[in-house]
């Protein structure tokens, strides 16, 4: 989780931190147009959101949130291109931001809030020593990294479900009463019950 959630913070930062100097420096907006293109980023996470759970009951959690969180990385990198070209222009800002706001609503969990600790410094630093193409593609190049990293992380079989078993528990405790120290299998969380993940011989 926490590879996954520095790649949707890199590419989180971006926006964020950088949206300003985008509109403003970049493109020779006003200021006010700064928050017309944060609109279109928050817009899509909304969307993202309100489709989210009829998706995640065909879908895995891993399926959603590791494509999501790789299309942030080579939108970043496909904008960076364009930026040094010279093709960015405000439709273009507006319209990444949009897929941008829904790839990160479907790649995001909390855990991005501690990575913001390094991503936003980060964002803001180089945006100001290197300039935007050169930033956009280091964010996009982290939030491909971490997603890399959460891909060989995060099992592809990773069941809610799992069987386990109690040798540490009272036959008559009510967790396990009427299977003793059996195994039975529930969706499984770490609790006061269960502090550690069952291997696959538990």
């Amino acid at each position: 989780m926490l590879a996954l959630n520095f790649a949707v913070a890199a590419a989180g930062a971006m926006v964020i931190v950088n949206t300003v100097v985008i509109v403003q420096a970049l493109l020779g907006r006003p200021q006010h147009d700064v928050a017309l293109a944060l609109g279109p980023f928050g817009a899509g996470s909304m969307a993202a959101a309100l489709v989210l759970p009829r998706v995640l009951d065909r879908l895995s959690d891993r399926g959603v949130m590791l494509p999501s969180a790789a299309f942030l990385g080579v939108v970043l990198v496909g904008v960076a291109a364009l930026t040094w070209c010279g093709a960015i222009g405000w439709p273009v800002l507006l319209g990444t931001w949009l897929v941008l706001g829904i790839g990160y609503s479907a790649a995001q969990f909390a855990l991005s809030h501690a990575s913001w600790l390094l991503t936003y410094p980060l964002a803001g630093c180089l945006g100001a020593a290197v300039g935007m193409p050169a930033t956009l593609a280091a964010l996009g190049a982290l939030t491909v990294a971490g997603v890399a990293a959460a891909a060989m992380l995060w099992p592809a079989s990773d069941p809610d479900v799992v069987a386990h078993a109690h040798a540490d528990l009272d036959p008559s405790h009510p967790h396990v009463r009427g299977i003793g120290q059996g195994r039975h299998e529930h969706a499984f969380v770490i609790d006061d019950l269960h502090r550690q993940w069952p291997s696959r011989a538990n």
